[in-house]
């Protein structure tokens, strides 16, 4: 008698589980959402993506970095590096002016600059991102030399990022300094060019302006367009 009723009790519970399961199946197909179909028109643009990619800090690379840099390309798929030439949040290699005319450089102090250890591991970084096919913007960030600065500048009228402002330590740029910065910044271009031979499309002269002093010089919206006029002259020259 008691085996009839174990046998009983396991059917019907037996029934139970199919009849929750077909239940709980019936509600997931009720509650599926319609199908979407979603069509692409290629001749209609809005922003552009130029290549998908990473930051790169140079002074970091090494041959052994090269299995990285192998997977990033040809696994991750990147086709794209802002390299960071001097590295480690700093634009200050021109620590002393290379002379006093900012129209002409100074190639003896310039080409020292350019070969330690910190530009050299970039270049060699440059050159291999070059063979692998990736485009490179070189980049400078961070703090720039000192004597280019000064604190005669108003308090900004937008949002920094600066939570400790030091007043007592430069941050603006120099409008006085503005060619001799458009100098640092285009030697550095020129030497990665022709020196190095890095072959960049892309060139950015300054990051966040409106963190200074750490991300770069404070430069304001209004000062922007008049230093990137001296650099892009400089460029052409």
């Amino acid at each position: 008698m008691q085996k009839k009723k174990t046998l009983a009790v396991t059917f019907l519970t037996s029934w139970l589980w199919i009849f929750i399961c077909a239940m709980g199946t019936a509600w997931l197909l009720e509650a599926a959402p319609p199908a979407i179909t979603v069509k692409v028109d290629a001749s209609q643009r809005f922003q552009e993506i130029d290549g998908f990619g990473v930051n790169f800090n140079g002074p970091y690379f090494r041959e052994t970095q090269k299995p990285m840099v192998d997977m990033l390309v040809d696994d991750l798929g990147i086709t794209f590096v802002r390299l960071d030439a001097y590295g480690f949040d700093l634009s200050n290699w021109e620590e002393v002016n290379d002379n006093e005319d900012p129209q002409v450089m100074n190639w003896d102090y310039y080409n020292d600059r350019y070969s330690i250890p910190n530009f050299e591991a970039s270049w060699a970084a440059g050159r291999y991102l070059n063979a692998k096919g990736a485009k490179i913007l070189l980049a400078t960030i961070g703090i720039v030399p000192e004597w280019m600065l000064d604190n005669q500048a108003p308090p900004p009228k937008h949002q920094v990022c600066r939570n400790n402002p030091n007043p007592c330590k430069p941050d603006h740029l120099n409008p006085a300094m503005y060619e001799e910065y458009a100098e640092m910044l285009t030697s550095m271009a020129m030497y990665a060019r022709t020196k190095a031979h890095v072959n960049f499309e892309y060139f950015s002269p300054f990051n966040e302006t409106d963190c200074y002093p750490a991300e770069g010089p404070r430069i304001d919206p209004g000062e922007a367009s008049t230093v990137l006029a001296a650099i892009a002259r400089r460029l052409r020259q």
